[in-house]
């Protein structure tokens, strides 16, 4: 397919998301440079269209991507379209390219809250520990999803200075914030947080997030509180690889009634 038909199929919307996805697996070298020339286009749809594009086929297009590239995907966070920025942040995670680091810092001030939150979940994936104060203050964000997306970027940064603002959103209205905050801090295992956690795990209500904070008590060699990661087995909220992490200790330290519990899962998980 020709740039042309591939721009004009975009402006029309006479493409279906079947095809073009066909398209990326099977020829991602050649779309690569069409979605590219297609980023500069004077057309925010046009645009909007070859960011999306990139970012759900990251997987194939990875390799194609050299210097020049990555600096017209860079230069697109400052696109006036809230599509194409929201796109080519969480994007930027992928290339591992640290040019993009300080334009991401950048774009956590961004007026839309998708771009703030597809910055801070990128951010997390570079060990650039520049990133730190900027995504502390994001956790004030008016945006429960963005405190989320900047609690678990600390969590992989694993920076002992975002620790005293982690607890303090243990405080947090929305139980989803509170939790990756606790998990967050099982990342990052610094003793402040010892007195904290055991304090507010008694005041905590939600069920998960309670699971969240028992596991990191429990990296920090505190196990009261693994029959907590028992339930944790059961249900599709938690990854497989975080439940993996929980069937390990459960079968470690835990009781009979956890190890059997532990059994099930496994045999389910292997059932399914």
């Amino acid at each position: 397919m020709m740039m042309e038909g591939l721009r004009f199929t975009a402006a029309t919307h006479n493409i279906s998301h079947i095809k073009l996805r066909h398209l990326v697996v099977h020829f991602p070298n050649i779309v690569l440079p069409q979605l590219l020339e297609m980023l500069t286009d004077k057309e925010a749809i046009i645009r909007r269209v070859a960011a999306e594009t990139m970012f759900e086929g990251w997987q194939q297009f990875r390799s194609y991507f050299n210097y020049d590239s990555v600096t017209l995907l860079i230069s697109a966070l400052k696109d006036e379209d809230v599509g194409v920025r929201s796109a080519v942040a969480p994007f930027l995670a992928n290339l591992r390219d640290k040019r993009a680091v300080l334009p991401l810092i950048e774009v956590l001030k961004d007026e839309n809250y998708e771009v703030r939150l597809g910055a801070a979940l990128a951010l997390g994936f570079f060990d650039e520990l520049d990133a730190v104060l900027p995504l502390i203050d994001l956790l004030n964000d008016v945006h429960w999803n963005v405190r989320r997306t900047a609690a678990g970027a600390l969590g992989r940064l694993r920076d002992k200075a975002s620790v005293p603002s982690l607890l303090e959103i243990l405080d947090d209205e929305n139980n989803i914030v509170r939790q990756e905050a606790a998990f967050a801090l099982s990342l990052i295992v610094d003793p402040r947080a010892y007195t904290p956690l055991r304090e507010r795990i008694i005041l905590e209500e939600d069920e998960r997030v309670k699971q969240a904070i028992a596991w990191s008590l429990v990296q920090l060699g505190d196990f009261e509180h693994i029959p907590l990661l028992s339930s944790a087995l059961q249900g599709g909220y938690w990854h497989n690889s975080v439940k993996e992490q929980f069937a390990d200790t459960l079968e470690k330290r835990g009781t009979p009634e956890a190890r059997e519990a532990v059994r099930k899962w496994r045999d389910s998980s292997q059932n399914s």
